[in-house]
């Protein structure tokens, strides 16, 4: 029964992806596709080097403070409250001048000067006597993968607080969000170069997802592969060196600390390839509901002229549900890690608590060793335990990053590659052209087709005849899979797209208008047009009148919802966006 309900979950979380993005079928990340993603996000570092170096220096100041932090404690324990005279010799050499300082002052006196020393070290590094102290800043945040991850875009911390810890802070932000804009950048870049045939089979929905929630766990991989592991082995590996100093006569407790790394292993043991797959299901289930969200926007007019409010509400209500109880899944998986390993850390740190306690009773530490060797202690075990930690949170987000890189790795256009051709001067041939989709569907077959620059050519058909599908050949929308088309004696295949395009203007059947301007609109290929020149072609294409009525004329901004403009207005807009162009091709479908 177990096995049975396993391979359902599993099922379950299959169709979540198939749903988020048919493109997207294989979603299982084994280990050696975990290491070369991590590999991969590591490389990362290239583009901020100087960054980089500055963050990871000021991480190693960091480790100044527990080398500093508990030593005042035994200077008040053992000398300004118990009276003991001071001796240097206890202390670490870099800390022993300040006792010898202190040497031969009364009680308050001593006091103060530990209170000075104290002030310094808020004032500088903001924190002293304790280890949790940090700088960090955070938005308000959801229960699930999305609303979460705008923190996780502008993450910034420090083990300083104080002036140290604000310019640490400042940089790590500017770091953390420069890194995520170029990879939103990239990412955005990679979708707009995609192939339509590509493109048609991508919900927009899940690529927004990629683009915007996916994309910072790149951003937690690279500071949890490079920068957390590395400070918690040399944070354990300097306090090692201090304990085993000062406090070789009590041994059993640096090898009792030494036992957390094993066992916090052990601890994790069934994790890791668990949080892979709930980390998957809930970003999957994710951008299933952005995916509704942006269908039910883009044809709300059609929704509440059918009376589908009801029916769309409940299909968001579903889709959103879905995606807070993966979200929980996943929230499970990392409650039971954190308690395996609190228990493990817990049990170790009694039986530390008892040595400390005996050596005290013994009279082989003091009191003021107590205090410090405890606080070492925890922050040596607290450091080794980060270790195995930071992998379980890498399983959390390999499937983000997997999800971007699989958008990035598709095969885009070459849109430079090949012949560039300033202007076509004859027209464009078709020889047995066929075009059958990537799944299957054959559109064209056998067409023969010539036309020259001046022409004037309609195709008439019923709906589903090729039309669309022949015109899509021409700006290589589509490659055709049979025969041979060329332009000015020139394969389409071997002339760049990028020029090609150029040459060739499409109105598309539904008409492609952006949240900007009509002006701004019609001028989109060609940003540096004149006003003149827009009102110019804004006639060709019956336009400049009714542009001419609207309040704000050909300053008026459009909607991507509901529309200022009826369908034909919108229709001539775009007809005279395509003839703004100059394009040797007008192709109006």
């Amino acid at each position: 029964m177990a096995e049975a309900t396993l391979t359902s979950q599993r099922d379950q979380e299959r169709q979540l992806d198939a749903a988020a993005s048919p493109l997207d079928v294989h979603t299982d990340t084994d280990l050696r596709e975990t290491l070369a993603l991590v590999m991969r996000a590591i490389s990362y570092i290239g583009y901020f080097k100087a960054r980089f170096a500055a963050k990871f220096l000021l991480m190693w100041l960091s480790l100044l403070s527990p080398l500093i932090l508990p030593w005042p404690l035994k200077i008040v324990v053992d000398n300004v409250v118990l009276g003991t005279p001071t001796d240097p010799d206890a202390f670490p050499p870099y800390f022993a001048p300040f006792v010898r300082f202190l040497d031969g002052m009364g009680p308050v006196e001593m006091m103060l000067w530990v209170v000075g020393l104290g002030a310094v070290l808020v004032i500088a590094f903001g924190a002293f006597g304790t280890a949790t102290d940090f700088t960090e800043a955070q938005l308000e945040e959801g229960h699930d993968t999305a609303t979460q991850t705008e923190n996780e875009a502008n993450a910034a911390f420090s083990k300083f607080a104080g002036i140290a810890g604000f310019v640490e802070f400042r940089l790590q932000l500017r770091l953390t969000q420069a890194l995520n804009h170029l990879l939103r950048s990239q990412l955005f870049e990679r979708i707009q170069a995609l192939p339509m045939r590509v493109l048609n089979d991508q919900r927009i929905g899940d690529s927004l997802y990629r683009v915007m929630y996916d994309t910072p766990a790149l951003t937690n991989v690279f500071y949890q592969i490079i920068m957390s592991p590395v400070l918690a082995i040399i944070t354990a590996f300097v306090i090692l060196l201090v304990m085993s100093f000062n406090y070789g006569e009590a041994p059993e407790v640096v090898y009792l600390g030494l036992c957390i790394l094993p066992l916090q292993w052990l601890a994790i043991v069934p994790f890791p390839r668990l949080m892979r797959r709930k980390s998957q299901a809930s970003r999957a289930a994710g951008a299933v509901t952005t995916g509704n969200v942006e269908e039910g926007m883009s044809n709300v007019l059609a929704v509440q002229s059918l009376g589908g409010n009801r029916q769309e509400r409940d299909r968001f209500d579903g889709h959103s549900n879905e995606s807070f109880k993966r979200f929980r899944g996943q929230v499970l998986v990392s409650i039971m890690v954190r308690a395996s390993m609190a228990v493990a850390r817990g049990l170790l740190g009694l039986v530390a608590f008892y040595l400390v306690s005996a050596r005290v009773i013994e009279g082989v530490l003091t009191p003021g060793d107590y205090a410090v060797l405890l606080y070492y202690y925890a922050w040596f075990s607290g450091a080794l335990t980060a270790i195995p930690y930071v992998w379980i949170r890498i399983q959390h987000n390999i499937p983000g990053v997997r999800r971007v890189f699989f958008l990035m790795d598709l095969t885009g256009e070459s849109y430079e590659t090949g012949r560039h051709i300033e202007r076509i001067r004859d027209g464009f041939e078709m020889r047995r052209v066929g075009l059958v989709y990537p799944d299957g569907r054959r559109a064209l077959a056998g067409i023969d087709l010539a036309a020259k620059v001046g022409e004037v050519i309609a195709l008439v058909g019923p709906t589903g005849a090729g039309k669309t599908s022949l015109a899509h050949l021409i700006p290589a929308f589509h490659a055709p899979t049979e025969g041979t088309l060329k332009i000015d004696g020139t394969d389409v295949a071997r002339i760049s797209v990028a020029s090609l395009r150029r040459q060739v203007a499409f109105v598309f059947q539904e008409t492609q208008l952006f949240s900007d301007s009509i002006l701004d609109n019609i001028r989109y290929a060609k940003p540096g047009a004149t006003r003149a020149e827009v009102e110019r072609v804004a006639r060709i294409a019956g336009a400049h009148d009714f542009i001419a009525e609207l309040p704000n004329g050909y300053d008026t901004r459009l909607g991507t919802v509901t529309s200022k403009l009826s369908v034909g207005q919108k229709q001539r807009i775009a007809i005279a966006r395509g003839i703004l162009q100059d394009a040797s091709i007008l192709i109006l479908d």
